[in-house]
């Protein structure tokens, strides 16, 4: 009997424990807000279109460019957004997808959408399957002028 309550007990732990484990990572996943649905996708293409941003996102080893995939943590972006890059559709990933074998991924940290203006950072991580992975901080700043959205500022930094 004290074997049965034993068990019980540990496997109601480790429930507990696992419970505590999902809710503290979506505690910390913030979804986008504000702004349309048009005005994200607006806004998010403009930010992955920078020039100087392409030669930080994946490709083969043949330099065919691959699709672009989102971390959606902290930000999270809802099943609505669609969008493509190079031709392919990003992928956004779940956390729980984990980045396991990507040799580059986004990660939004900041994506605030309002009427006339959008503030936008996020971290590319690339070159990960080498010996030197590497990821840069970039900051994106835009304004909506006669219903279209265009960079006013944009920054990539180590």
């Amino acid at each position: 009997m004290r074997k049965l309550v034993k068990a019980a007990l540990a496997g109601k732990t480790f429930f507990l424990f696992s419970l505590m484990v999902v809710l503290f990572s979506y505690a910390f996943t913030e979804p986008v807000n504000g702004g349309s649905t048009a005005d994200k996708i607006a806004v998010l293409q403009l930010s992955l279109d920078i020039p100087a941003l392409q030669s930080y996102l994946p490709s083969d080893a043949n330099g065919n460019k691959q699709a672009v995939r989102v971390l959606q943590h902290p930000v999270s972006f809802s099943s609505d957004i669609q969008l493509t890059k190079n031709g392919m559709p990003v992928i956004f990933l779940g956390q729980r997808d984990g980045t396991q074998g990507l040799d580059a991924y986004i990660n939004f940290t900041e994506f605030d959408v309002q009427e006339n203006s959008a503030s936008v950072f996020f971290n590319i991580t690339y070159d990960r399957n080498t010996s030197t992975p590497n990821s840069r901080k970039v900051s994106v700043k835009l304004t909506k002028n006669q219903g279209n959205w265009s960079i006013t500022e944009s920054s990539i930094n180590q």
